[in-house]
C-alpha cells in the first residue's frame, strides 16, 4: 500500500462520514420509519452491488498495472474495452435482477412494506456504478488514485443537494396521499423515494465527471506506441479478473450478512411490521450511523500506521514490523476505548441531540452498544495487517466467526423480546468475536503480543476517570447549555484530560506515536506539557 493509495482510502473514509451526515440530515425530514424503508432498500441494493462491480476497480487496476509495466499497452487497451463491455452487460443484468427479484426480497422475505418503489428507483444506479468502476479501475492502473477519491466526495455532495430537492417534492406529494388514505407512512415513504431519486441522479453526475477525466487522460494514451508483448483472450481476462474477485465478494458478503439476517429475523419476530420498520430506522439511521462516523474517521488515521507496518513487512524488517504492529494495536485500542466510554456516558444528551422522539430507545442502544466502535476498529486493523501479509484466507475465518456469533446471539435475544437492543448487542458481540479471532491470528503471524499494561490497563483506567468527569459535567452543563453543546464541550474536555493522563502515565513511547492515529498532534501536545 503506497502513500497515494493511503490518501485515496483516507479521503474515501471521510466521504463515508459525509454520507452519515447526509443520512442524519434526511432523517430529520422523513422520520424513523422513512429511514427504515430507505435502509432496507439500500441493504438489498448492496447485495447486488457486491455481486457486480464493487470490487472491480482495485482488481482491474492491479491487473492492468502489471501489463502496463511489461509494455503491453495495446493489450491493456483491448482489456479495458472488454471490461467495459462486460460491465455494461453485468450492470444491465444486475439492474434487471435487482428490480425483479429485489422487491421479492424486500417485501416477501424481509417483510418491509412500501419499500419496493424505493428499490426500483435505486436499481438503475447499479448500472451506472458498474460503468464507473471500469473508469476508476483504469485510473488506478495508471497510478492515479485521485479520481476515485474525488468522485467519492462529489457523490455525497451531489447526494445532499439533490436529495434535499427531491425529498421536498416527493414529501409534499406523500402528505397528500397520506391525507387521502389516512396513513402517515406514505409521507415518509414518498420522502425516501425522493432521496432515492437524488442518489440516482448523483450517480449520473459522478459518471459524467469520471468520463470527462477519462477523455482528458486518453489524449496521449500509450497504446498507440509499439511494443505489444503479449495478448489475453476474453475468457482468460475474465478468469484473471473474476477469480480473485470471488474472495473479495465472499468477504463482503460475510460482513453484510449480520445486517441482512438481523433485518430478516427482526421483522419476522415482530407483531407489527410497520412499527418495527420505524424501530429499525432508529437502529440504522440514528444508532449505527452515529457509531460509524467516529469509526470511519479513526480508520482513516489507522491507515497511515498500517502502511508503515506493511512497508516493514515487505522489506522483511521483522523487528521494526513488530514494533509498528504493537503500536498500531495500542493506538487502535486507545482511541476505541475513549469513544466507547464517551458515547456510553453521554448517551442521554447524545440521544436528545439526535432525536428527542426516540430518546429512550437511543439511550439504551448507546449505553449497551457503544463498544461496537472499539471492535470495529480492531477488526479493521487486524484485517488490514493480515491482508498485507498475503493471508486473506484467514479473514474468512474471522468473518465467519463474526457471522455465527452475531446470528446466535440475535436469535437468543429476540426470544426475550423484539427490541433493537438485540440487534445492537448481536453486532457488538459478533464483531468482538471476529476481532478477537483475527487479533490472535495476526499476533501469531507477527510473532508478538501487545503490552497489556500500556495497551489495556492504563487506557482503561484513564477511561474510567474521564467517564466520571463526563458524568459530572453532564449534570452541570445539560440543563443550561442544551444537548448538542454539552456533547461537543465534553468531547473536547474529556479528550484533553484523557490524552494528558495517557502521556503522563507513559502509556506511549516516543516511537509509538509514529504509528498511532493523530500521532503528530499528540507529540506536539505532549511536548507542550513537557510530558515527552
Amino acid at each position: 500500500m503506497n502513500q497515494v493509495e493511503v490518501k485515496r482510502r483516507q479521503i474515501q473514509s471521510f466521504s463515508y462520514v459525509l454520507a452519515c451526515i447526509n443520512i442524519w440530515v434526511f432523517g430529520k425530514s422523513i422520520g424513523d420509519n422513512g429511514l427504515g424503508y430507505l435502509a432496507a432498500a439500500v441493504l438489498v441494493f448492496a447485495l447486488f452491488w457486491v455481486l457486480t462491480g464493487k470490487n472491480l476497480p482495485d482488481r482491474m487496476g492491479r491487473m492492468l498495472r502489471g501489463r502496463n509495466a511489461r509494455g503491453q499497452y495495446r493489450n491493456v487497451s483491448r482489456m479495458r474495452k472488454n471490461m467495459m463491455l462486460f460491465q455494461i452487460a453485468e450492470g444491465l443484468l444486475g439492474t434487471v435482477l435487482c428490480m425483479s427479484l429485489g422487491w421479492i426480497l424486500l417485501e416477501k422475505v424481509f417483510l418491509v412494506p412500501y419499500g419496493s418503489m424505493i428499490l426500483w428507483i435505486l436499481s438503475p444506479a447499479l448500472f451506472l456504478r458498474c460503468i464507473q468502476s471500469v473508469f476508476l479501475g483504469y485510473f488506478q492502473s495508471e497510478g492515479s488514485e485521485m479520481p476515485s477519491a474525488v468522485s467519492s466526495v462529489l457523490r455525497q455532495v451531489f447526494f445532499l443537494g439533490l436529495g434535499l430537492v427531491f425529498l421536498g417534492i416527493f414529501r409534499n406529494y406523500g402528505e397528500k396521499v397520506s391525507l387521502l388514505l389516512k396513513r402517515t407512512d406514505f409521507t415518509s415513504m414518498y420522502g425516501a423515494m425522493g432521496i432515492a431519486v437524488g442518489m440516482l441522479l448523483s450517480e449520473v453526475l459522478v459518471l459524467l465527471f469520471v468520463f470527462v477525466i477519462y477523455r482528458g487522460s486518453m489524449a496521449g494514451r500509450r497504446e498507440a506506441e509499439s511494443g505489444m508483448k503479449g495478448t489475453d483472450s476474453f475468457s482468460s481476462q475474465l478468469r484473471t479478473l473474476l477469480i480473485p474477485m470471488g474472495g473479495d465478494i465472499l468477504r463482503d458478503m460475510f460482513l453484510l450478512l449480520p445486517l441482512w439476517i438481523g433485518l430478516l429475523f427482526f421483522q419476522k419476530r415482530s407483531a407489527d411490521i410497520y412499527a418495527s420498520v420505524s424501530a429499525y430506522g432508529i437502529f440504522v439511521g440514528r444508532y449505527l450511523i452515529t457509531i460509524l462516523m467516529p469509526a470511519a474517521i479513526l480508520s482513516a488515521g489507522i491507515l497511515t500506521g498500517v502502511a508503515r507496518t506493511g512497508s516493514h513487512i515487505r522489506k522483511k524488517e521483522e523487528r521494526y514490523a513488530r514494533t509498528a504492529f504493537q503500536a498500531g494495536v495500542q493506538g487502535t485500542v486507545v482511541h476505541g476505548f475513549f469513544f466507547t466510554a464517551w458515547i456510553a456516558v453521554l448517551a442521554t444528551p447524545l440521544s436528545q441531540a439526535l432525536d428527542k422522539s426516540a430518546e429512550m430507545a437511543l439511550t439504551g442502544l448507546f449505553t449497551t452498544g457503544s463498544s461496537l466502535i472499539l471492535w470495529l476498529l480492531l477488526l479493521f486493523y487486524f484485517s488490514e495487517i493480515l491482508e498485507l501479509r498475503g493471508e486473506k484466507h484467514l479473514l474468512l475465518a474471522g468473518y465467519g466467526i463474526l457471522d455465527i456469533v452475531s446470528i446466535v446471539i440475535l436469535l437468543i435475544l429476540l426470544n426475550t423480546g423484539n427490541t433493537t437492543t438485540a440487534l445492537s448487542l448481536s453486532l457488538v458481540l459478533g464483531t468482538a468475536a471476529g476481532g478477537i479471532v483475527l487479533g490472535i491470528l495476526a499476533c501469531l503471524r507477527m510473532k508478538t503480543w501487545p503490552d497489556l499494561l500500556r495497551t489495556l490497563a492504563i487506557p482503561a483506567g484513564s477511561c474510567c476517570a474521564c467517564g466520571l468527569l463526563a458524568f459530572g459535567l453532564e449534570k452541570i452543563c445539560l440543563p443550561h447549555l442544551g444537548a448538542m453543546v454539552t456533547v461537543l464541550l465534553e468531547l473536547v474536555i474529556t479528550g484533553a484530560v484523557y490524552w494528558f493522563l495517557l502521556l503522563m502515565l507513559r502509556s506511549f513511547r516516543g516511537q509509538d506515536l509514529n504509528y498511532v492515529p493523530g500521532g503528530k498532534v499528540l507529540r506536539a501536545f505532549g511536548k507542550t506539557l513537557r510530558l515527552l
